[in-house]
């Protein structure tokens, strides 16, 4: 799984002219350093509110209780800022 943009200065490019930053798949990759220094460069730039955070397991599955898909939790991460 890859990003789609890698360079955190068109993260912010993006913000700077007003429009929300989407950082997907968080919780789907062993390793989050990418997504945290996406976010973090956000977050030092003053754009906190132009974040958005998604983790990809909004989707219904009709075959399982509650349509719940098999293996899917929800995890929280804390960014110190």
């Amino acid at each position: 799984m890859q990003d789609a943009e890698i360079k955190p200065s068109f993260h912010l490019e993006a913000a700077m002219r007003g429009a929300y930053v989407e950082i997907d798949s968080i919780g789907a990759r062993p390793d989050l350093t990418a997504q945290l220094n996406y976010t973090n460069a956000l977050i030092q730039a003053g754009y906190a509110d132009h974040i958005l955070l998604s983790h990809d397991a909004g989707w219904y599955e009709p075959g399982q209780p509650d349509g719940r898909p098999s293996g899917v939790s929800a995890r929280i991460y804390y960014l110190d800022r």
